[in-house]
């Protein structure tokens, strides 16, 4: 027993050594479901948005409703943040080596030494085929793994009792939000290609969110059962 409080301490001081904010995120274009999805859907093809992960992934699902094959043009998608144009997803290829470099000096033993290197290349990756009747997944690279703050002329965070998923009301501070004047705008642009005729055809899909609310607080999401977006700072840090 005498063993085990100095762990619990240690314990109890790293988790009071974070400080969290969950993020909600809205639409007013597509409708929210009940398990914090957005959808939309037209006869080709039925797409499926989630933001739930660390530092505000965009999760999306891409349902190919057709008889026939249909291609995610990856190139021409773009992930756009406050009206700035991202590639919606990166993939690295990673190179590791190993270079010989060798010095011959007259009367003397020719030297060898050896380098290791490790090289990073951007791979952006090609149109990426759906079949017929199936899905695929997919997740950006994050939005933020910095906390959010209010723009200029909004009210900023308020004290408020916020019921968790789990567990009781617990004070927060809080933070609301319209489209008008949320501090991160987030849209998609996404380009499917199916053949038509004997010719390709490209449908332009383009769909927009918003931060509807910030709640900062020192409850891991882990414990609470927040299974939206977060992102998590040094206590302290802003």
């Amino acid at each position: 027993m005498k063993n085990l409080i100095p762990l619990l301490l240690l314990i109890v001081s790293f988790t009071g050594c974070k400080s969290y904010q969950y993020i909600s995120v809205n639409s007013t274009q597509l409708l929210r479901t009940g398990n914090d999805e957005f959808v939309a859907e037209n006869d080709s093809v039925k797409i499926t948005y989630n933001f739930n992960g660390k530092n505000l992934p965009v999760n999306i699902r891409v349902m190919n409703k057709l008889d026939k094959v249909m291609v995610i043009d990856w190139k021409r998608t773009s992930l756009i943040i406050n009206d700035q144009s991202y590639s919606f997803f990166r993939e690295e290829k990673v190179t590791r080596g190993r270079a010989e470099t060798s010095t011959l000096a007259l009367s003397r033993i020719a030297s060898s030494s050896y380098t290791e290197f490790r090289s990073v290349t951007q791979m952006p990756p090609d149109g990426e085929t759906v079949p017929p009747k199936s899905f695929v997944t997919r997740s950006s690279q994050f939005v933020t793994d910095n906390f959010i703050e209010p723009a200029p002329g909004h009210p900023g965070f308020g004290k408020t009792k916020y019921s968790m998923p789990h567990g009781p009301r617990v004070r927060v501070r809080m933070a609301s939000f319209e489209q008008s004047n949320s501090p991160l705008v987030i849209r998609t642009y996404l380009s499917m290609l199916i053949e038509e005729g004997g010719k390709i055809q490209t449908i332009p899909l383009e769909h927009n969110f918003y931060v509807s609310s910030l709640i900062r607080t020192d409850r891991n999401p882990f414990t609470t059962g927040w299974n939206g977006a977060y992102v998590v700072q040094a206590a302290g840090v802003q």
